[in-house]
Protein backbone atom coordinates (compact mmCIF):
# COMPACT_ATOMS: atom_id res chain seq x y z
CA UNK A 1 0.00 0.00 0.00
CA UNK A 2 1.31 3.42 -0.92
CA UNK A 3 1.08 6.38 1.45
CA UNK A 4 -1.35 8.15 -0.92
CA UNK A 5 -3.74 5.18 -0.64
CA UNK A 6 -3.45 5.21 3.12
CA UNK A 7 -4.35 8.91 3.24
CA UNK A 8 -7.74 8.06 1.71
CA UNK A 9 -8.56 5.99 4.81
CA UNK A 10 -6.68 7.76 7.58
CA UNK A 11 -6.48 11.51 8.07
CA UNK A 12 -3.02 13.06 8.31
CA UNK A 13 -2.98 15.85 10.86
CA UNK A 14 -0.32 18.34 11.82
CA UNK A 15 0.05 21.05 14.44
CA UNK A 16 -2.28 23.34 12.45
CA UNK A 17 -5.06 20.85 11.73
CA UNK A 18 -5.19 18.53 14.75
CA UNK A 19 -7.45 20.84 16.81
CA UNK A 20 -10.04 21.04 14.05
CA UNK A 21 -9.93 17.26 13.53
CA UNK A 22 -10.46 16.63 17.25
CA UNK A 23 -13.33 19.13 17.38
CA UNK A 24 -15.14 17.39 14.50
CA UNK A 25 -14.89 13.86 15.88
CA UNK A 26 -16.08 12.48 19.24
CA UNK A 27 -13.79 9.45 19.45
CA UNK A 28 -10.36 9.74 17.82
CA UNK A 29 -7.26 7.59 17.76
CA UNK A 30 -4.09 9.33 16.59
CA UNK A 31 -0.96 7.38 15.79
CA UNK A 32 2.04 9.62 16.40
CA UNK A 33 5.26 8.44 14.85
CA UNK A 34 7.88 8.80 12.17
CA UNK A 35 8.01 7.15 8.75
CA UNK A 36 11.64 6.13 9.28
CA UNK A 37 10.48 4.03 12.27
CA UNK A 38 9.72 0.40 11.39
CA UNK A 39 7.17 0.10 14.22
CA UNK A 40 5.31 3.16 12.95
CA UNK A 41 5.35 1.82 9.39
CA UNK A 42 4.01 -1.52 10.56
CA UNK A 43 1.22 0.23 12.47
CA UNK A 44 0.11 2.57 9.70
CA UNK A 45 0.47 0.19 6.75
CA UNK A 46 -0.73 -3.08 8.31
CA UNK A 47 -2.89 -2.38 11.35
CA UNK A 48 -4.58 0.95 10.62
CA UNK A 49 -6.23 0.00 7.32
CA UNK A 50 -7.87 -3.04 8.95
CA UNK A 51 -8.98 -1.06 11.99
CA UNK A 52 -10.32 1.81 9.87
CA UNK A 53 -12.50 -0.59 7.93
CA UNK A 54 -13.66 -2.51 11.00
CA UNK A 55 -14.54 0.55 13.11
CA UNK A 56 -15.77 2.88 10.39
CA UNK A 57 -18.35 5.24 11.83
CA UNK A 58 -17.34 4.49 15.43
CA UNK A 59 -13.77 5.76 15.61
CA UNK A 60 -11.95 8.39 13.57
CA UNK A 61 -8.30 7.57 12.91
CA UNK A 62 -5.49 9.99 12.16
CA UNK A 63 -1.72 9.99 11.83
CA UNK A 64 0.57 12.70 13.14
CA UNK A 65 4.08 12.29 11.85
CA UNK A 66 6.27 13.82 14.52
CA UNK A 67 9.30 13.65 12.27
CA UNK A 68 7.80 13.79 8.81
CA UNK A 69 10.16 16.04 6.93
CA UNK A 70 11.70 13.16 5.01
CA UNK A 71 8.34 12.20 3.53
CA UNK A 72 7.12 15.69 2.72
CA UNK A 73 4.71 15.64 5.66
CA UNK A 74 4.71 18.55 8.07
CA UNK A 75 6.44 17.88 11.38
CA UNK A 76 4.39 18.22 14.57
CA UNK A 77 6.64 19.71 17.28
CA UNK A 78 3.73 21.23 19.25
CA UNK A 79 1.83 17.94 19.25
CA UNK A 80 4.99 16.12 20.36
CA UNK A 81 5.52 18.52 23.26
CA UNK A 82 1.88 18.77 24.31
CA UNK A 83 1.36 15.01 24.46
CA UNK A 84 4.95 14.16 25.47
CA UNK A 85 5.54 11.83 22.53
CA UNK A 86 9.00 10.38 23.03
CA UNK A 87 8.75 6.92 21.43
CA UNK A 88 7.14 5.71 18.23
CA UNK A 89 4.48 4.79 17.56
CA UNK A 90 2.53 6.39 20.38
CA UNK A 91 -1.20 5.81 20.10
CA UNK A 92 -3.36 8.45 21.76
CA UNK A 93 -7.10 8.12 22.30
CA UNK A 94 -9.13 11.32 22.40
CA UNK A 95 -12.73 11.57 23.54
CA UNK A 96 -14.41 14.91 22.95
CA UNK A 97 -11.04 16.52 22.26
CA UNK A 98 -9.39 15.32 25.47
CA UNK A 99 -6.54 12.80 25.51
CA UNK A 100 -7.67 9.87 27.64
CA UNK A 101 -5.31 6.98 26.92
CA UNK A 102 -1.76 6.52 25.67
CA UNK A 103 -0.07 3.36 24.38
CA UNK A 104 3.41 2.84 22.99
CA UNK A 105 3.25 -0.17 20.67
CA UNK A 106 6.69 -1.42 19.67
CA UNK A 107 5.41 -4.87 18.83
CA UNK A 108 4.80 -7.19 15.92
CA UNK A 109 1.84 -6.47 13.65
CA UNK A 110 -0.20 -9.04 15.57
CA UNK A 111 0.76 -7.46 18.90
CA UNK A 112 -0.13 -4.01 17.62
CA UNK A 113 -3.52 -5.27 16.43
CA UNK A 114 -4.19 -6.86 19.81
CA UNK A 115 -3.25 -3.62 21.62
CA UNK A 116 -5.45 -1.55 19.35
CA UNK A 117 -8.43 -3.95 19.47
CA UNK A 118 -8.31 -3.98 23.28
CA UNK A 119 -7.98 -0.22 23.42
CA UNK A 120 -10.83 0.40 20.98
CA UNK A 121 -13.09 -2.07 22.75
CA UNK A 122 -12.36 -0.39 26.07
CA UNK A 123 -13.07 3.15 24.85
CA UNK A 124 -16.15 2.26 22.80
CA UNK A 125 -17.70 0.47 25.77
CA UNK A 126 -16.84 3.14 28.35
Amino acid sequence: MEFAELEKMVSVVDDDSVGEFLAKNELVIIVAGALWCSDTKRMIYKSLPILCEKYQGKVSFAMCMIEGETSGITDCPKFKKTYQVERYPTIIVFRNGQATKFIISEKSAEGQMTDMEELISEVINS
